[in-house]
């Protein structure tokens, strides 16, 4: 009985898969689940002991008639770092994966938690804007306070620069 219900969780945890040549992980054969030890297991910490993984996935799409197989890179970042959630962004290279998340672990090192509260686009914008504030010596609350005194409610829509300029 207990070989029975070894074989039964054996073919439980097998999945369908084969390797093709360039070592994508193709639908097909019945074979064992891979091992983290195993190559096929395409998951991996970067960087190291950083609570970060990259995960390969590949997948099968047909164009007009034509099978070609595809790879993405997920990235997760667990709540440890970002403080609330678990965040997920996907790559196309596993160049851009470990970019990301190397970038990610560095933001998460220098400013904590307060990295995630912005967006990649308000960090660019604060570094670019933040040396030209120093060296009028104005510091981040005195030109929000005068930007925000000076709108109204309809033009609060626009951009600080706009305000900047007129």
């Amino acid at each position: 009985m207990v070989t029975d219900i070894n074989r039964l969780i054996e073919t439980i945890t097998c999945q369908f898969s084969v390797k093709n040549p360039a070592g994508i992980r193709e639908i097909g054969i019945l074979e064992p689940m891979p091992t983290k030890n195993d190559e096929a297991f395409l998951k991996w910490e970067h960087p190291k002991k950083s609570g970060i993984w990259i995960r390969e996935f590949a997948y099968k799409q047909s164009f007009n008639g034509k099978e070609a197989m595809y790879s993405f890179f997920q990235v997760t970042l667990p709540v440890m770092l970002t403080g609330k959630a678990r965040k997920r962004k996907q790559f196309k290279t596993k160049l851009d994966a470990e970019r990301w998340a190397a970038d990610q672990y560095r933001g998460v090192r220098k400013q904590g938690e307060d990295f995630f509260k912005t967006t990649d686009g308000e960090r660019r914008e604060f570094t670019e804007w933040m040396p030209k504030l120093r060296e009028s010596g104005i510091t981040l609350e005195e030109a929000a306070e005068f930007a925000l005194k000076r709108l109204s409610q309809k033009e609060a829509k626009g951009t600080f620069r706009r305000l900047l300029m007129s």
